[in-house]
């Protein structure tokens, strides 16, 4: 689901809690910018998951770049990925 930033974390909490987590973990140790270039391309449907970007072109994330370097206040960041989100709700 587009909702859903980390759309290939599944699993039973039960039973799969350490590699959830370690999912998890992976995406919050990125560097910000890293972080920020994945929401951006989740939420413009350019990738489904993490290992998907090293697939996106060189002009792409200089695209995202000047986006991201556009909106340097986090606060205005969430508001911004939350508009986009809302195209599919």
């Amino acid at each position: 689901h587009m909702i859903n930033l980390l759309q290939d974390l599944e699993g039973s909490l039960d039973y799969e809690k350490p590699e959830m987590l370690a999912h998890i973990d992976k995406y919050l140790a990125l560097p910000e910018v890293e972080k920020k270039r994945f929401q951006l391309a989740r939420r413009l449907r350019y990738v489904n998951w993490l290992s998907d970007m090293p697939k996106l072109q060189a002009g792409t994330i200089s695209q995202f770049d000047e986006v991201i370097k556009s909106i340097p206040d986090q606060a205005d960041w969430d508001i911004k990925m939350n508009e986009i989100i809302g195209r599919y709700i």
